[in-house]
Order: structure tokens, then sequence, then C-alpha cells
């Protein structure tokens, strides 16, 4: 089973849940998937769950610079939440992020509801329409519980 599942059942939101020892195939479907969004040429937000994190450098390098190299997803990202429960991989992720800077607003979070909120902000601001009934329940796991 893959450590990382991408869900796009709420779309504008790209929702991503990793949770288990991620591998390189998995970080290139997440980075397939990611392409596949930008081809629907819409804004979009990206919303990323952090469980269990298997912290491999090369991975969150590979994911940053997907990010700051892609012109399209720089266009039409309009700002990533990431959700990190633990200390340790929030410490690492914050640190890179401000090594290498994303060229869209991307937060990090220990709750999910905060993370939703600061989503439901940024899709305010950049007039997306969200889904009405949009909880943190709403998004899948990797477990399958919401």
């Amino acid at each position: 089973m893959s450590a990382i599942i991408v869900d796009l059942d709420h779309w504008p939101i790209f929702h991503m849940s990793v949770d288990g020892d991620q591998t390189d195939a998995d970080i290139n479907r997440v980075i397939h998937a990611q392409n596949q969004a930008d081809d629907r040429g819409e804004n979009f937000l990206v919303f990323v769950e952090v469980g269990k994190f298997l912290p491999v450098m090369s991975h969150v390098k590979k994911l940053a610079d997907r990010a700051n190299t892609n012109e399209v997803s720089a266009k039409l990202c309009r700002g990533c939440a990431l959700v990190v429960k633990s200390h340790g991989a929030r410490f690492l992720i914050s640190s890179y992020i401000l090594i290498a800077p994303i060229k869209y607003p991307i937060e990090v979070f220990s709750e999910r509801a905060d993370a939703l909120r600061w989503l439901r902000q940024v899709a305010s601001e950049a007039d997306l329409q969200l889904p009405p009934k949009l909880t943190p329940e709403s998004f899948k796991t990797i477990d399958g519980s919401n």
C-alpha cells in the first residue's frame, strides 16, 4: 500500500495524506498528480496532512524543487496548508521552507481545523469556491478514517 494518497474529491483542493514510509515511487506519483492538477488550468489550493513521515530530505527537496520550478503551479496554486503532527517533521519542513521559499503562500499547522480555516480565508481572497460542507473530516486518510 502506498504511504501517500492524493484526493481530488474536494476540488479546488488538492489533498494529500502522508502516513508511512514513503518511497521514491510515492513521491513520483504525487508529482504526476500535481501535473494533472496543473493541466486543469484552474486555480487551486493544496492541503497536505503528514502523519507518520520518513524524514528523507531528498523527498522534501524534490517536492519543493518541483513547486519552485513549475511555473504553472506557481501561477495556479493560491496557497498550501501543511498539517504536520510531529514536532521534528514540522521543524524539518518549516526549516526547508525558510531556506528555499516556495513561490506561493505556504503555512505549516499542527491541527487540521486550523489549516482548513486558513485555506478558507485564502480561497475567499482568491475568489475560489470551496464545497459548502467542507470539514476536516471530509478528507480521506491513509487508514481510510477521516
